[in-house]
């Protein structure tokens, strides 16, 4: 891992946010890492390459990034019509995302699981057009387990950043 991966961060902003538990505040700390991270990846030439200089918490904290948004702007179909089923439910990040201490957040990735797994298929054999009219039955499913991401995305998102701080070097560099 290249130190240019790693932001550097001020200590007194580290302890600023320590103690928070208001998910709003902890998601703030945890954007400035991610929005280095993107910065760092669109700087390459080809940032497909570039994704590969991650380590594994950080290639987590990236994919809890891309759920956290989409998740909260337009629901689970919403992240899987945007593209981002692919990085959620078919890597390592159910798996991982438990190292941050975030054990509903995992139950909820592995309950969505097995609908996302449906749900591409469906959009595999089908046209958009069957697919559209399909759109509420997938609703249907993705409904429950989206407001219960609302439900626990507050105490899920301090965990994470929570971990962060307890595993800072994974992450970035104090000064």
């Amino acid at each position: 891992m290249t130190s240019e991966i790693l932001p550097r961060l001020d200590k007194q902003f580290v302890e600023k946010y320590k103690n928070t538990k208001e998910g709003t505040k902890a998601y703030d700390f945890i954007f400035v890492i991610i929005n280095h991270y993107l910065s760092y990846l669109s700087k390459h030439k080809n940032p497909e390459l570039a994704i590969n200089d991650f380590n594994d918490d950080q290639h987590t904290l990236l994919a809890f990034n891309y759920l956290y948004i989409q998740v909260g702007n337009s629901g689970f179909l919403g992240l899987i019509q945007n593209g981002y089923g692919l990085y959620i439910f078919e890597t390592p990040f159910e798996q991982n995302i438990k190292k941050f201490e975030t054990l509903e957040l995992s139950r909820l990735i592995h309950e969505a699981k097995s609908i996302y797994e449906e749900c591409k298929a469906y959009m595999q054999a089908h046209s958009e057009e069957e697919f559209n009219e399909k759109y509420d039955y997938f609703s249907k499913q993705f409904s429950p387990l989206d407001a219960r991401f609302y439900d626990i995305s507050d105490e899920q998102t301090c965990k994470i950043k929570d971990y962060i701080i307890k595993n800072i070097s994974n992450f970035a560099i104090v000064r």
